[in-house]
């Protein structure tokens, strides 16, 4: 277990140095995945659209390399090809409820999918995007909307949700048990969590809509630390950091994504201005290559071993 957790962390360290990276931004009013260089901020052009995509949301990329991408309305994920971003088919459809809005390869390679107005999440084979179960059962743990989530360095699965309580739900990333509620109802101010993510230090970042800002908690045990990043204006939606040290914030009515210290999240610079390349209401950001995502899918899968052996 040490020595597998040595070898992930050294391919961590040696992805944080690799090639140029790049943020790809979902926009919603044109049915886009628009891309720009994630050191510079310039616009480099539409990344990946067509085959039916109707206001993009989550993006990911796949352990098969190519990017996957929630089509809100047609309630399915389109896969595009990791380089390109040609289309290549409908990976994975179902039920016309609620807003498709978020998706994730879990530790065990399975693709997971919910949205606003869904209170279950959705679990799909990640090969062949067969449907498989719902992972999580409809109001698990009181769960009422799946309005973001992630899975964490434990292998277990995040979930925020709104409703009467704003509050991030903790489920069993093996089989989809409620486990606990990870941050208390309204914790830091949380008044709608829109995305979260575990940072390069281990703790949880999550875009936080009425307080227009993001919140820190402790990564183990949910405690409210501070308000990380301040003054994202109306509707901070998508976050994630990136190897050159900075943490990126999509402002979904403002039209633009800020860019923040991802150490101290003092804030550095309007990195992409409103309405840079046709941007028009931007939700979700994918740094690219992600090597945070390939380390996490890593160490994840050391702990489900380690979890189904005892």
């Amino acid at each position: 277990m040490k020595a597998a957790l040595l070898t992930a962390l050294a391919v961590f360290a040696s992805l944080c140095q690799a090639a140029p990276v790049d943020l790809l931004v979902s926009d919603g009013v044109t049915n886009a995945v628009r891309r720009y260089d994630g050191t510079t901020g310039q616009y480099l052009g539409i990344f990946a659209s067509g085959g039916g995509l109707d206001t993009p949301a989550g993006l990911t990329y796949g352990p098969d390399g190519n990017l996957y991408v929630v089509s809100k309305w047609t309630h399915s994920v389109l896969r595009y090809d990791g380089t390109t971003g040609a289309f290549i088919d409908i990976f994975a459809a179902g039920p016309a409820l609620g807003e498709w809005e978020e998706l994730a390869f879990g530790p065990d390679g399975n693709l997971y999918v919910g949205g606003y107005g869904i209170n279950r999440v959705f679990r799909y084979n990640g090969s062949t995007g067969a449907f498989i179960d719902e992972f999580v059962s409809a109001g698990s743990g009181g769960l009422l909307t799946t309005r973001c989530f992630t899975f964490g360095p434990d292998g277990n699965l995040y979930v925020g949700t709104r409703g009467t309580e704003d509050k991030i739900l903790r489920y069993d990333g093996v089989s989809g048990a409620f486990l606990d509620t990870f941050v208390a109802p309204g914790s830091g101010g949380l008044v709608d969590p829109l995305a979260m993510s575990f940072g390069p230090d281990g703790y949880l970042y999550v875009s936080n809509r009425y307080g227009e800002n993001v919140l820190r908690y402790n990564g183990a045990t949910g405690e409210f630390m501070d308000v990380f990043a301040a003054g994202t204006g109306s509707h901070p939606w998508g976050i994630d950091f990136s190897p050159n040290g900075s943490l990126y914030v999509s402002v979904h009515n403002l039209d633009k994504v800020l860019q923040y210290d991802a150490t101290t999240g003092a804030f550095i610079s309007e990195f992409i201005a409103p309405g840079c390349g046709g941007l028009d209401q931007p939700s979700h950001l994918l740094v690219t290559p992600e090597p945070a995502t390939v380390f996490l899918f890593g160490i994840g899968a050391l702990v489900i071993r380690k979890r189904t052996r005892t």
